[in-house]
């Protein structure tokens, strides 16, 4: 019997709970950790900052990445305990059963039903790295970053060799799996992607920003002077006031939609990087530059589907999550919320971030498109404080669930 569908909204409604499961009795390595996570395989296909995005202590192992001197107090059995709850959604509450996924099943989803392609910020990357643990025997993660260039001890997430951050999972064709699988006609395994992250933090480029805003009178009369230059042609490349990738909005959907790829689902986020260091104006003018970007954007993802290659696929905001204050003591001390919490002294731009997300569901669903929507699935990450990783109180630490909902939620999915 087929499951009925579970919404984005009663999905997110549930609660975490304390896995029933017996804990491991070695929690002194990767491998014991990629186990007790849920990932089937000791390593994960993409090794690129792999100690920073599971969390690795210092207790036991040598020091993988940057870490800051405060954390020295996590260990092996704090981070085992981050990976001791599950995700009982709404849905499960209202007693109805939801699919089983398994590495296997989401493979094979993968290849009849189309690729995915992700894109957004350095948050989906972290997806893109649980997306490589869970399909770690199967899959091959391109490039290999590890030969090609390394973080600085100072931030792993910028790097000077990453000017077009792109990064691909594809099937491995020395898994005795993969060779037992009847492959679709359509499906090259030497070119065809199961999986595509690319990074554009805004979802725009400046370009695009011109071309949105260049008649816009609230932008042209902010305190008497153009917006950032935007106005001015001749100031280009345009310089952002953080470090910002770019990408043409008209470049990732033609590449969505070609038909010799095969991608179905187009995955998209945004949210920590619309901040005033970045703009250089107010919170409120922000606000009203993202509502009229997402207008554009979605007009023109609706040409992208309504085109004769778009038939069929899925273009998809998938609503961005907010950092936590104090995350610290969350890791070594704390438990899931029951209720999500935002405080005043929340940093950088958290705070705006769930005003943004009511502003995208709010955009995309005033056009009423059946196969572009908003999904909000914020909720669960809302309630872990604990699940960061070491560097900082906004991104995930990969194997606690939070980031490996998503994945589940959109493998279950059966709107369309």
């Amino acid at each position: 019997m087929r499951a009925q569908a579970c919404s984005a909204e009663r999905w997110s409604s549930g609660q975490w709970v304390m896995r029933t499961d017996p804990p491991p009795t070695s929690y002194k390595s990767i491998p014991d950790l990629l186990h007790w996570a849920g990932f089937p395989a000791d390593f994960c296909a993409a090794n690129d900052r792999l100690g920073h995005h599971l969390v690795i202590p210092h207790e036991g192992e040598s020091r993988l990445e940057w870490t800051p001197q405060k954390d020295n107090k996590f260990t092996w059995k704090g981070r085992m305990r981050l990976s001791s709850y599950k995700w009982k959604s709404g849905c499960q509450s209202d007693g109805n059963p939801e699919q089983q996924m398994t590495p296997e099943k989401l493979l094979l989803k993968l290849i009849n039903e189309g690729s995915w392609m992700l894109m957004g910020d350095s948050l989906t990357n972290q997806w893109m790295t649980s997306l490589s643990c869970y399909l770690a025997p199967y899959v091959l993660s391109v490039p290999d970053w590890s030969q090609i260039s390394s973080p600085t001890l100072d931030n792993p997430y910028v790097n000077a060799h990453r000017e077009d951050l792109e990064e691909h999972l594809y099937l491995n064709p020395n898994s005795t799996f993969v060779q037992s699988l009847n492959l679709p006609k359509s499906f090259n395994i030497s070119s065809t992607p199961l999986v595509t992250t690319l990074r554009a933090d805004l979802l725009f480029n400046s370009q695009d920003f011109y071309e949105i805003l260049q008649n816009d009178s609230l932008i042209r009369n902010v305190a008497g002077r153009q917006y950032l230059g935007m106005m001015d042609m001749s100031a280009r490349p345009f310089r952002w006031g953080d470090t910002i990738y770019e990408i043409p909005v008209e470049t990732y959907f033609k590449r969505f939609i070609d038909p010799k790829i095969n991608y179905s689902k187009f995955i998209a986020s945004t949210g920590p990087h619309w901040t005033r260091s970045t703009f250089s104006i107010s919170t409120p003018e922000i606000t009203h530059i993202f509502r009229k970007a997402m207008s554009h954007w979605s007009k023109l993802a609706i040409q992208a589907l309504d085109s004769k290659d778009g038939q069929g696929k899925q273009i998809i905001l998938k609503s961005s999550h907010f950092g936590h204050t104090d995350c610290v003591s969350a890791r070594l001390y704390g438990i899931p919320w029951d209720d999500v919490r935002f405080g005043s002294n929340m940093l950088y731009n958290w705070l705006e971030i769930n005003t943004l997300n009511n502003v995208g569901k709010i955009v995309l669903e005033s056009f009423n498109h059946p196969r572009l929507r908003f999904l909000g699935l914020d909720r669960p990450g809302a309630l872990r404080p604990d699940a960061h990783v070491l560097m900082d109180c906004l991104h995930l630490a990969v194997g606690t669930g939070v980031v490996e909902g998503w994945t589940e939620f959109l493998y279950r999915d059966q709107v369309f």
